[in-house]
């Protein structure tokens, strides 16, 4: 009897806990992979009713008790009605910002907005496209607003790209502690973002949010996630005529692929010991579009939960885990799979704060290819760091030494013989081959019993030491970058586009026979008025000399890296614009040599020959720029930009036979065919 009525008083907890109505998330799972529901939230010129859109995306969330967490603009925290309905959210749910830039917050900020063709150019909707002194004024004020609304300041914010500057000074001042940018992508909405984590959370390098801190003393502490994982292989180097970005958590409907492919991606990304992935929805589609694919992963999401292999976590409570068990720098983390669609290909990435390296076998073959290698350098510092990105596109590249998404002859070729296995052990993963295996170690990559040979150009980006490869830590240019002063005359742009060049050379030339002319006259009849004419030569050589050797030019470590991918281009000539801006302002500590037209650095890096071209920069019409480009045996045009001065093809490259080989944020390189 007392055993009965034991089981009665006990029956409410038993039922309580087996009940499928309540689920545990984050804190009490035993599963440590994580999913993370993140849902940026702004008002769109496609948004009918931001208060709409919202209340149906949390109706797909909160019929499954999921924590989510919502990413508000500016404009979304000034919209009465949605902040109203935003308030009545459950406890699961944490508001964050999603740093965007609009009209509206520009001008609150007492920020001039930056208007281009479309809201969404990275120069308008990134807080990198503004200086440093407008991007302090924009973020403080968005949190201050937010805290007038809701009465803190969130831990967490977002945006496909937020600067390390930015991250940095949010992390400081408002304790930021988790944010979130796109994973690697090239191209999609203009924004170019290569060569970090793949896919994958990291510490980010306080002067560059691509780069995982290698030291303590360069970390931000925040903790970035990733919008949109990608597929390891398609993602990279798409197998057909779609975009490779499509190949994700985000687009894989676009291309053809159904809920299927979505699954095996959140199954991957969540395969791995504290793992993690991103899914969500922008807020600002109508109502309609979260019953559909947005319901539809949540779905997919729910099931991973049952079958125990998750834990949901907002956010906020992914970073304070993720800092409790990495309280000094990003994990090394290895991600491994066979192809999604069924090549029978596998991928394996692996990647810690020193580098990363990305590995394709083809069993058909029985070959291992290594398709990817960066190293982590800790001095790299991002392009827009201190100058403001006046381009519509966004880019933020790592620099790579083999890199098969820009040149396949890159990749270098293993004979592995078949796959065995991955093994882990004291934090070293080791690949196992036929023929020996591949280690990846901390610091280091080695290459057991399979001959393997870096090109020759790799020279001061890697060290090749016996069976090892060893990523540097420090890029070729410092911080700083390349400075360099010039002493030599050089023809303003604005007078050689209006006057003929050998008309400026026989005036130039004239004034010489005349000063010469002078001085002899001036010997013979009058020395005193010689001496005098001398001594203000004199003074007007030496004061221009004191200004040249004064005035040093700066090349960016970008920009370097664009050099280091045309050394790494089959041999031949090189056209350089021959222009210049002389009224341009930049915010770098000594002037852009591409600024004044000054490029011989050129050569000497790539490596090339080169020649300046004015002809070529004043083409009336493509097929005048053609035959320039024939006429002069040109293989590459290469072309520069940096804030106010961006040099840019005159005509579509179709129409004069060029194309796009790589760019970066200071640099175009073009290859004729």
């Amino acid at each position: 009897m007392k055993k009965n009525k034991l089981f009665f008083l006990l029956l409410p907890l038993i039922l309580f806990l087996f009940s499928g109505h309540q689920k545990v998330f984050a804190q009490e799972s035993v599963n440590t992979s994580f999913i993370t529901i993140i849902n940026p939230v702004r008002i769109s010129p496609y948004t009918k009713s931001s208060k709409k859109s919202i209340e149906a995306e949390y109706s797909e969330v909160k019929k499954r008790s999921f924590p989510a967490t919502w990413l508000l603009s500016f404009d979304v925290i000034n919209n009465k009605d949605a902040v109203v309905f935003l308030k009545t959210f459950d406890k699961n749910q944490e508001l964050g910002i999603l740093m965007e830039v609009s009209s509206g917050s520009a001008k609150a900020a007492g920020v001039n907005y930056n208007l281009t063709d479309s809201w969404h150019r990275s120069n308008s909707i990134f807080l990198s496209g503004y200086s440093q002194k407008d991007r302090i004024k924009l973020i403080d004020s968005v949190f201050n607003n937010f805290k007038n609304k809701f009465g803190y300041y969130p831990a967490s914010v977002g945006a496909w790209w937020i600067d390390s500057f930015s991250l940095d000074y949010m992390s400081k001042k408002y304790k930021v502690i988790a944010n979130l940018n796109v994973s690697d992508q090239s191209g999609t909405d203009g924004y170019h973002v290569w060569g970090t984590y793949w896919s994958s959370p990291y510490y980010p390098n306080k002067y560059n949010a691509a780069i995982p801190a290698s030291e303590l003393t360069n970390k931000i502490d925040t903790v970035t996630l990733r919008w949109a994982p990608r597929d390891p292989l398609n993602g990279y180097i798409s197998p057909n005529k779609n975009d490779s970005t499509r190949f994700s958590t985000q687009d894989y409907f676009t291309i053809g692929l159904d809920s299927n492919y979505f699954e095996k991606l959140l199954r991957l990304y969540t395969n791995n010991d504290f793992s993690q992935v991103t899914i969500g929805l922008e807020g600002d589609f109508p109502p309609e579009a979260y019953q559909r694919d947005y319901s539809a992963q949540l779905s997919i999401a729910e099931k991973l939960y049952s079958e125990g292999r998750v834990k949901f976590s907002t956010m906020k409570d992914f970073a304070n885990n993720y800092r409790r068990k990495f309280s000094k720098l990003s994990p090394s983390i290895l991600i491994e799979t066979s192809d999604l669609l069924g090549s029978g290909k596998k991928a394996i990435w692996f990647q810690d704060p020193k580098y990363r390296v990305g590995l394709v076998y083809n069993p058909d073959q029985r070959q291992t290819y290594i398709v990817d290698l960066r190293s982590y350098y800790k001095d790299f510092v991002e392009p827009f760091y201190n100058a403001a990105n006046t381009q519509y596109d966004l880019f933020s590249i790592v620099p790579s030494i083999i890199d098969s998404s820009i040149n396949n002859n890159s990749s270098v070729s293993l004979a592995t013989g078949f796959f065995k296995e991955v093994k882990e052990s004291n934090g070293e993963y080791n690949v196992d081959f036929e023929k020996g295996k591949i280690i990846f170690k901390d610091d280091r990559i080695e290459i057991a019993d399979f001959p393997f040979k870096l090109d020759s150009k790799t020279a001061g980006l890697v060290k090749v030491k016996g069976d090892s490869i060893i990523p540097s830590d420090k890029f070729i240019i410092s911080s700083d970058g390349l400075n360099f002063t010039e002493i030599k005359p050089k023809i303003p742009f604005a007078l050689k586009s209006r006057i003929p060049t050998v008309v400026i050379y026989l005036a130039v030339s004239a004034i010489l026979f005349a000063t010469i002319i002078l001085l002899i006259f001036l010997k013979k009849k009058n020395k005193k008025h010689f001496t005098l004419f001398v001594f203000f030569l004199l003074i007007i050589f030496f004061t221009y000399l004191l200004f040249r050797l004064t005035s040093r030019l700066y090349v960016s470590q970008s920009e370097i890296d664009a050099l280091l991918v045309l050394r790494n281009q089959d041999d031949g000539k090189v056209l350089l614009y021959d222009k210049d801006c002389l009224r341009c302002n930049w915010a770098t500590k000594n002037k852009p040599a591409a600024m004044e037209g000054r490029k011989n650095y050129v050569g000497k890096m790539s490596q090339k020959q080169f020649f300046y071209n004015l002809d070529f920069v004043l083409a009336k019409n493509p097929e005048e720029a053609k035959t320039i480009l024939k006429s002069t045996k040109t293989r590459y045009i290469y072309l520069t930009k940096y804030e106010d001065y961006i040099e840019s093809l005159s005509f579509s490259p179709l129409d004069i036979g060029v194309r796009k080989v790589y760019e970066n944020a200071n640099a175009t390189i073009y290859q004729a065919y």
